[in-house]
């Protein structure tokens, strides 16, 4: 689907982690920080490990397959955005924060290279979103979650820019 006037600037691409408590905190952070209503979604556990530029990554399989999707999302749909997500208490990136977002500041600048050649315009832009260490553990606070959709409160505004290129 190739973009008229009219949807130009409404497609966002976004590489976020499988795990759905941070879905919809991160979807309806880029709409309503950035006003953009689809999102292209590519998940993978602890996407953030997969395009940090060093040799074990860079050939794999898996950062080939998700480049793919990317590319299709940027030709196809003209997205000129993509924002790559990394989060607390990842079982596919079971590292800290603060390892967590330098993958996030390598993978930004990795990602920014590869698409280079297809839209040297397009920003790309990493996330970072605290979570509660037991939520979904905590009966608790899944009720609270659930009850009060925390997904528009507690979460979406405590996500932070780590680096935009």
């Amino acid at each position: 689907m190739k973009q008229t006037p009219e949807t130009s600037g409404n497609i966002a691409t976004c590489l976020n982690c499988i795990d759905g408590r941070i879905q919809f905190p991160v979807l309806n952070w880029i709409k309503i920080c950035y006003g953009i209503p689809f999102v292209d979604m590519i998940t993978e556990p602890g996407i953030v490990n997969i395009f940090p530029n060093d040799n074990e990554h860079a050939k794999s399989s898996l950062f080939e397959s998700t480049l793919e999707k990317v590319k299709i999302s940027l030709n196809i749909h003209d997205s000129d955005i993509i924002f790559l997500v990394g989060h607390d208490d990842c079982a596919g990136n079971p590292e800290s924060p603060q390892v967590q977002e330098n993958q996030i500041k390598k993978s930004v600048r990795n990602l920014k290279n590869q698409i280079k050649d297809i839209n040297p315009s397009c920003k790309v832009i990493g996330l970072w979103v605290p979570l509660e260490k037991d939520l979904f553990y905590d009966s608790s606070l899944k009720e609270r979650y659930l009850e009060k959709n925390l997904a528009d409160v507690d979460i979406v505004k405590n996500i932070k820019i780590i680096l935009e290129l």
